[in-house]
């Protein structure tokens, strides 16, 4: 069975590449959520009213409690939080996300990995 699928009005074809100017905008449409809050974090009211009536209240939401590290600015994570009623006025703020450390140090502080590189390379090694 086929879904329905809407097709995308122009005005958000032109926000997915003004916004997310660096991907292609084939990979911008695989991913709409991060569609969703580049415009939530840097659009005007126009620009937001338009992605609120194209994906909806529920789609902004949701990019806000799915967003990565990086995706909003802590003023527009304030802003859209008391906007869409997720938390009640006067209420705090969750964090935003955090970053996620990778890579060789696997998240550790660099002062311990820096102690393990020296004691590997300190280490004797039966030869």
């Amino acid at each position: 069975m086929a879904r329905n699928v809407r097709p995308i009005p122009p005005e958000i074809l032109y926000l997915a590449k003004r916004r997310l100017w660096w991907q292609s905008l084939e990979a911008t449409l695989k991913h709409p959520l991060r569609l969703v809050a580049a415009i939530m974090d840097e659009g005007d009211g126009d620009e937001c009213a338009l992605v609120r009536s194209f994906f909806g209240a529920a789609q902004m939401r949701r990019a806000l409690r799915q967003a990565a590290y990086g995706w909003f600015r802590p003023a527009s994570w304030s802003y859209w939080h008391y906007r869409l009623k997720l938390i009640p006025h006067g209420a705090e703020v969750p964090a935003p996300p955090a970053r996620v450390a990778s890579g060789p140090r696997g998240g550790r502080p660099r002062r311990q990995a820096a102690a393990d590189c020296r004691a590997l390379s300190t280490s004797s090694i039966a030869t």
